[in-house]
């Protein structure tokens, strides 16, 4: 089988990044992070038919720069990446609203023997997400490092590159709206304008 020059240098230049790659590092990070990176990604309104393609993204970027992240910063260094990453898919697809049925679907092809209760738990995340989606993307970010990752302020501040006040003020607004946001849903709940 013949490799003509352009493919062979195509295939170099792909593998260079990764050449000086710790890859047992690269594997201790993944198996930590993978669910919280999924997760935030997924919280910062990427769709659910995109998400793994972006959590790839965001360990590939971090395998490119694995020699230049200090030890014990990496999950700063991967939330910053996710919501950059987030940023992107989301001015890429537009402010379109995703279709909740592929999740639906998901719940129904689920063989577990508890599905009245996963299917409350995934009606909840859904709820969760139309929430997170009406928050501007600064505010919605900010609460999601807060009260879903559990980060201080300080850290987010590093991993968004901003001042702590400027996180404080960002999660009081982002509170105050989901509150309201969260309301008005329950009330258009109760009313039985939402099923």
């Amino acid at each position: 089988m013949r490799h003509n020059t352009s493919e062979m240098s195509a295939q170099a230049e792909l593998a260079e990044p990764f050449a000086e790659c710790d890859a047992g590092r690269l594997e201790r990070l993944l198996v930590a992070h993978f669910q919280p990176v999924w997760r935030m990604l997924r919280r910062l309104g990427v769709d659910v038919a995109s998400v793994d393609d972006e959590a790839q993204q965001v360990f590939v970027i971090a395998a490119e720069k694995l020699h230049l992240i200090e030890e014990g910063k990496e999950r700063a260094f991967l939330f910053g990446t996710v919501y950059r990453v987030a940023a992107n898919s989301r001015r890429s697809r537009g402010r379109k609203r995703e279709d909740s049925d592929s999740e639906a679907m998901d719940i129904m092809r689920d063989p577990t023997p508890h599905q009245d209760e996963l299917l409350g738990q995934k009606r909840r995340r859904q709820i969760l997400d139309e929430v997170l989606e009406q928050l501007p993307f600064d505010q919605r970010t900010v609460l999601v490092l807060s009260e879903l990752e559990g980060m201080s302020r300080s850290e987010i501040a590093a991993v968004l590159d901003l001042s702590e006040g400027t996180v404080a003020s960002r999660q009081r607004l982002a509170k105050q709206h989901f509150l309201r946001l969260a309301a008005r849903f329950q009330a258009r709940l109760g009313a039985g304008a939402v099923k």
